[in-house]
């Protein structure tokens, strides 16, 4: 079975190029970026990532420069329905500035996914784990006591409210509903972390020797345990558990058990704290979309909005809808459906779970769009967009001509290259 997103099936991506190296850095500007902050007195430092991403984005363009496709127009649609929004909101500039970012990198990053190489995604990989790795070990030590950097700093520069010293982000909920104070790992945000050390445990599990994958993996999930991130563990259940099902279950029969599942699972917790505060900005921005089909702008929906809120709503997909209107409700649905058909494949189905486990919390975190956590996560979707699936095996449409060259050999019962 076929199923094309790019037609152009030539487009050149060499094993490691400028779009893998500059990808290196985008994920390694996010790592620092925080304690960066905290060290000194740069206050630009949080646009470090920003600046790396868009680098990228101009080295994917070149490469996508003859590539025709559903995702191509998808994404050039969605870039114009952000620029719409900006264009007629009406909250301050900064406020605007900041949704717009937080829907559009998301975006950005998807696109460089799609151009990626095999050795450029394995490097992502591998950074992915260093520095999920990284951010354990910080939590660790947090959990031990040891405070080797002052969050505190951080979010006095962003104007969050502090309580005996610890930003208001730290606060979070046990599943018993206990008020705790969550681990923030290198990242100085435990939601954040959380997404960090998730998408390093889900990797890890797939890519590490033996040897090293359950103590690694393990250490990595008990970490995002430890940053009790809502939208991390619901990531890392999309990429190690939900691929188990699909091949022992089908793809149909998984998916409704983790739906239903994670339906129950959110009634229980619903009363925590902010669970109903996420659950009313998906519920709002799709409200607004179909009340507003062209979209109404940046600012009403948002933890940063500030035009006919009462309370914060806190949803990635509910901003983009709110603000652009019905064609993004479009957009995710179809981006959701082609994820879908991707775990129909037999190897590497865990990519397409990591992009559905990005769409997925996407729905109910603002988190899901923190450049500085999540690169990773959306290379990921883009990376799984690009995937031919035929007889069963995922192949990368976009390979270099050498390596096609090899697999074409390998059918004919040749050496190859």
């Amino acid at each position: 079975m076929t199923l094309p997103i790019l037609r152009d099936t030539t487009v050149y991506a060499p094993k490691v190029g400028a779009v893998g190296f500059s990808a290196a850095v985008a994920m390694l500007c996010g790592a620092i970026q925080s304690p960066l902050s905290v060290l000194t007195t740069w206050s630009s430092a949080n646009l470090l990532d920003d600046l790396a991403v868009l680098v990228m984005l101009s080295f994917a363009t070149l490469r996508l420069w003859h590539a025709q496709g559903a995702v191509i127009l998808l994404t050039i649609l969605w870039l114009l329905l952000c620029m719409a929004a900006l264009l007629h909101t009406s909250v301050d500039g900064e406020t605007a500035f900041f949704l717009f970012r937080q829907i559009l990198m998301p975006a950005i990053l998807i696109v460089c996914g799609l151009v990626l190489s095999e050795m450029e995604w394995k490097l992502v990989c591998r950074i992915a784990i260093l520095i999920g790795l990284a951010n354990a070990a910080y939590i660790v030590l947090e959990e031990l006591g040891i405070h080797l950097l002052d969050a505190s700093k951080l979010a006095a520069n962003s104007g969050v409210w502090i309580l005996n010293g610890i930003p208001g982000y730290y606060y979070g909920y046990a599943l018993n509903g206990d008020v705790i104070v969550r681990a923030g790992g290198l990242v100085l945000n435990p939601p954040i972390a959380g997404i960090v050390t998730a998408v390093a445990a889900i990797i890890a599990w797939q890519t590490i020797r033996p040897g090293w994958r359950f103590p690694l993996t393990a250490a990595l999930v008990l970490a995002t345990m430890a940053a009790s991130s809502r939208a991390g563990l619901l990531i890392a259940f999309a990429g190690l558990v939900l691929p188990w099902m699909v091949r022992r279950l089908g793809i149909i029969p998984a998916t409704a058990i983790a739906a239903g599942g994670g339906f129950l699972f959110g009634l229980q917790i619903l009363n925590h704290g902010g669970t109903a505060s996420h659950l009313r900005g998906f519920l709002g921005g799709l409200s607004d979309a179909i009340a507003y089909p062209l979209g109404r702008g940046f600012g009403y929906a948002g933890n940063f909005a500030d035009i006919g809120l009462v309370e914060s709503s806190e949803s990635l997909v509910g901003i983009a809808f709110s603000a652009t209107g019905f064609t993004s409700v479009i957009i995710v649905a179809i981006l959701g459906v082609v994820l879908l058909c991707r775990l129909m494949g037999d190897t590497s189905i865990w990519i397409a779970a990591i992009g559905l486990g990005a769409v997925a919390s996407s729905f109910f975190s603002e988190t899901a769009g923190a450049v500085n956590g999540t690169i990773p996560l959306w290379l990921a979707v883009g990376y799984a967009l690009t995937v031919r699936i035929r007889s069963g095996c995922l192949e990368p449409v976009h390979t270099s001509r050498i390596s096609t060259a090899r697999r074409l050999g390998r059918a004919e019962g040749h050496q190859g290259y």
